[in-house]
């Protein structure tokens, strides 16, 4: 089931759903560094929401908030694979 919309939380404390319009793998030949979704505010305002869960305003790429299930999934991917490398 493809991904419609992603919960964010921006800095200021706002939560909201951000609707999904693609998903753009890592690319460096287009310098896209991190893999993740297209998003747009009900304002047409744009986002970038990576795979880490770290939300960027487009087109400045400043970071403005994050996605908490996304990094939440992330940071326990990390943990498991940095005790991977312990054994």
């Amino acid at each position: 089931m493809p991904i419609e919309t992603i919960l964010v939380r921006f800095q200021d404390g706002l939560t909201t759903n951000l609707l999904v319009e693609e998903f753009h793998p890592v690319d460096f030949a287009a310098y896209q560094q991190e893999a993740g979704w297209t998003c747009y505010l009900g304002d047409d305002s744009e986002y970038f929401v990576s795979t880490y869960g770290v939300v960027y305003a487009q087109p400045s790429n400043e970071i403005v908030g994050e996605a908490p299930k996304l990094k939440a999934a992330a940071d326990k991917l990390e943990a498991q694979m940095a005790e991977g490398m312990e054994d």
